[in-house]
């Protein structure tokens, strides 16, 4: 298996790419979040930038809720089933 596609299903410690993956957003935003300090910071591993998967866990958990509910799908992408 390439490496550069081998995701563990779990990890306590994971690179930019996943850790974006794992709380569901792109990698450009995730940046833009963790500038923002809404994301936690990277740990450093010997130069390699990793971050916690407990740390991103807290993180969404502090995130606010979208208290209106409903459908947060809208434009053109939106299902009606």
């Amino acid at each position: 298996m390439p490496k550069d596609n081998f995701y563990p299903t779990y990890s306590a410690a994971m690179r930019r790419a996943h850790a974006a993956l794992h709380v569901g957003i792109s990698a450009t935003h995730f940046d833009k979040l963790v500038n923002a300090g809404i994301m936690p910071a990277p740990r450093l591993a010997g130069g390699v930038k990793l971050w916690l998967r407990s740390e991103l866990e807290f993180a969404l958990l502090e995130l606010e809720q979208d208290d209106k509910g409903g459908d947060t799908c809208h434009g053109e992408y939106d299902l009606n089933i």
